[in-house]
């Protein structure tokens, strides 16, 4: 196997160590043989290095979400420069991850499998530095990669560490990708760090140009959006209140209701602590305008943790209505009811249920928004560490739960009601081809008309069967499909 399709295809956790473990990750296989074991390390709590690391270190786990662990690891830097520092490093490193351990195999003569696992993240984040932040000395990129190794694993590893790294250093503006090989989904893949089984998909679905376009917009860090409360706060007036903050924002010509930010995060502005907006992606705030929720109605969200889409209703219906938002995760429910507290909206009523197994009440509503579990190959820009979870295996098992939620859905509505379906996938299994199938064995639903309730600037997010998709090199949001299917009366 050439360089190019080993490593397009491994594991973020480590590289194929052998014939066997590259024939398993060609197939998306997770198997974590050949890697060193974790060893517990207590690394400097306010280093945004050492923060990064530990992060990096975290994401192996199953289910930890980079946002989640940035939050709770960043809070320990005080600075903001420092918390900038660590989210870059982060963010760049899972962006780049299959270039930059081909470099590090390069640099080193070892495959990953024969490096110590816990020196990984310090090779990562120091050759990041050396090849993409020109504003770091690479003397200082150098000494704090191999100053953290020392912490993680001793003297003598930290000099395998240093030599790695002072040999890129030396060799940064020569370091080059192997030429493709006459293999176009292996060279697309190592590039732009997305596993090969996505990139093949997208190819043969979208094509050459679009299929680089995505790849390109994924490699770029992903607008930040702020959902203004209208309960608690007037857009203009915030734009204003968040640069106080030093938090540089303007008015969403596409949504209104909604900030763009510009430069900083708002997640730690005065406004948000007072409940007065959400972060959240366009896209993804669009989806319950979709809905319609009128004042008054009872509306179901299926799946609603954290809450985003679940508050964006609230305010439709208003204090006559009812937004009921349910959950299979208890944990999850908790942050829903932590933000329905902070954002001061008291008419959501929190149901812990599994809509997977059945209902747990014989209701109708007059809306039902099922924004259901998916593989979120829309959000890989956003959700970098989603690149390196996600197995072809995960697809078929997403699409059954689906369609065992949308035909939950369909029994939820009375006569005249509707539902609203969406997933931040840009997979067609997930989107189109189960509203399909469910059409096919539910004749008493149609595919409703979106495009008067999308903004205008997004009217060609709207396609020719009636369904709602947003591709992010297209329209610079989150990759959303949705689709609002109505019942006869």
């Amino acid at each position: 196997m050439d360089h190019v399709s080993k490593y397009a295809r491994f594991s973020w956790r480590g590289a194929a160590g052998s014939v066997e473990r590259r024939r398993c990750e060609a197939a998306g296989s997770r198997r974590e043989s050949g890697l060193t074991k974790r060893r517990r390390i207590t690394l400097p709590g306010k280093d945004p290095r050492a923060i990064a690391c530990q992060i990096l270190r975290s994401l192996e786990r199953p289910g930890v979400r980079l946002n989640h662990e940035l939050a709770s690891r960043g809070a320990a830097l005080e600075d903001k420069r420092d918390l900038r520092l660590a989210t870059e490093l982060v963010y760049g490193t899972l962006r780049h991850l299959s270039e930059l351990d081909y470099h590090v195999e390069r640099l080193s003569g070892l495959s990953l499998g024969r490096i110590q696992a816990d020196l990984l993240p310090p090779l990562r984040i120091g050759l990041y530095q050396l090849l993409y932040l020109s504003r770091i000395r690479p003397s200082a990129a150098v000494y704090e990669s191999v100053r953290l190794a020392s912490f993680i694993a001793g003297p003598r590893p930290a000099g395998f560490v240093n030599a790695v790294l002072r040999r890129a250093a030396e060799k940064r503006y020569l370091l080059k990708l192997p030429p493709e090989n006459h293999d176009r989904v292996a060279g697309l893949s190592l590039r732009h760090s997305v596993p090969y089984w996505i990139v093949s998909r997208w190819l043969e679905r979208l094509g050459d140009p679009d299929t680089c376009a995505l790849l390109e917009t994924f490699g770029l860090p992903s607008p930040l959006t702020f959902w203004v409360n209208p309960l608690r706060g007037v857009p203009e007036h915030l734009v204003d209140e968040l640069a106080t903050e030093g938090i540089q924002s303007e008015l969403s010509q596409r949504l209104p209701g909604s900030l763009r930010i510009l430069r900083g995060n708002p997640a730690r502005s005065r406004a948000f602590l007072e409940g007065k907006g959400y972060l959240q992606d366009e896209a993804s705030q669009i989806i319950p305008r979709l809905l319609d929720a009128r004042p008054g109605e009872t509306v179901l969200d299926l799946c609603a943790a954290p809450g985003g889409k679940s508050f964006a209703l609230a305010c439709a219906v208003g204090p006559y209505g009812v937004v009921v938002a349910a959950d299979r995760s208890l944990r999850r429910l908790k942050k829903l009811q932590s933000n329905c507290d902070r954002l001061q909206i008291p008419w959501v009523l929190l149901l812990a249920a599994d809509f997977e197994r059945t209902a747990p009440f014989v209701l109708r509503f007059s809306g039902v928004l099922l924004d259901a579990p998916c593989t979120g190959t829309g959000t890989l820009g956003r959700h970098p560490e989603l690149r390196w979870r996600l197995r072809p295996a995960d697809l078929s098992s997403l699409v059954r739960r689906q369609r065992t939620l949308l035909e939950t859905a369909a029994g939820l509505v009375g006569p005249g009601g509707r539902i609203l379906y969406s997933v931040c996938s840009l997979e067609a299994e997930e989107g189109e081809e189960q509203i399909e199938a469910l059409l096919k064995v539910h004749p008493e639903f149609r595919v409703g008309d979106l495009q008067p309730l999308v903004p205008a600037l997004l009217a060609d997010a709207v396609t020719s069967e009636g369904y709602f998709r947003t591709w992010p090199h297209r329209h610079g949001m989150d990759g959303f499909f949705a689709a609002r299917l109505e019942r006869s009366g």
